[in-house]
């Protein structure tokens, strides 16, 4: 479900630990060595480092290879982090940067190669972390492709800032204590931001299914 429903939000249990403050003891002790320490990051915001590679570059084997890319650099840059800013925000930059970098070096490729030995691309369905039972009629599964395709093409046209919430919230199901604690806000920022996430998405669905 790519929206919550003010109920969803309001059955919220706030008693997760403080992120931050989670964060920055598991940085320090990554930072100086600690491979365990390291290992309890990733597997906190692997899927997120994902599928925000994803939605910036919309192709799924681009963001896995970006994932570990990206994770490369947190634990090379790890003994430079001052610790000035939280860990998520920290994190955010290099993924940000680093899809920037990939969709830069990806542009001069198509700009030196002949069009008519480009393939066709294609259309690549939003993963989602449990779908045990694969659509059997071939009509659901080409209606499901198409949706999730608007879905993500209007995700690519969002800021950052406001696409990470989403991520955050509608996909990885995090409480907004959590989102706080890792963003350094309050929660009530962290909720009137993503309702204006959530109503710009609305608006660049509706600009795509105008568009069809």
């Amino acid at each position: 479900m790519l929206f919550m429903t003010e109920k969803d939000a309001a059955d919220d249990v706030l008693s997760e630990p403080d992120t931050a403050d989670e964060d920055a003891a598991l940085v320090r002790s990554a930072a100086a060595g600690n491979t365990h320490a390291f290992e309890q990051l990733t597997r906190k915001y692997e899927r997120l480092v994902f599928r925000s590679a994803f939605y910036a570059v919309g192709h799924e084997e681009d963001a896995a290879d970006l994932t570990q890319e990206i994770l490369l650099r947190v634990w090379h840059g790890l003994p430079s982090f001052r610790g000035n800013a939280r860990f998520l925000t920290w994190l955010t930059r290099i993924i940000r940067n680093t899809c920037a970098d990939h969709l830069r070096k990806k542009r001069r490729t198509v700009q030196t190669e002949s069009l008519s030995a480009m393939p066709d691309e294609e259309e690549i369905p939003i993963p989602e972390p449990a779908d045990p039972a694969p659509e059997s009629d071939p009509h659901a599964v080409y209606e499901k492709q198409e949706t999730a395709g608007r879905v993500r093409d209007a995700l690519q046209a969002m800021p950052e800032e406001y696409r990470i919430l989403i991520l955050m919230r509608d996909v990885e199901g995090m409480t907004y204590e959590t989102i706080a604690g890792a963003l350094g806000c309050e929660i009530g920022t962290v909720k009137s931001r993503l309702h204006r996430a959530r109503a710009l998405l609305r608006s660049h669905l509706a600009s795509c299914e105008g568009a069809d």
